[in-house]
């Protein structure tokens, strides 16, 4: 129940706003078609990382998660450094 929750808060709020800011008035100015790729792929990563825990990865993810495992405990003191 819970990875529902999760992916419907990512997928409807989260994800939406990250790839079509304009849209849901975070920024004013256009988006070009190189950056809201990026955004697209950065949305992407972030629903991953949050529903890693209760669903199986995407093979073509899976070189991300074993990059973040090895880095999240410095992403983690830059986080509580603040």
């Amino acid at each position: 129940m819970f990875a529902v929750c999760t992916d419907l808060v990512f997928t409807f709020f989260i994800c939406s706003a990250i790839v079509d800011p304009e849209m849901h008035g975070i920024i004013d100015a256009p988006i070009s078609n190189v950056a809201r790729s990026n955004l697209i792929v950065v949305a992407q990563i972030l629903q991953v990382m949050a529903l890693r825990k209760f669903q199986e990865i995407d093979a073509k993810m899976c070189y991300l998660n074993k990059h973040f495992s090895k880095v999240s405990h410095a992403m983690i003191a830059y986080l509580n450094y603040k």
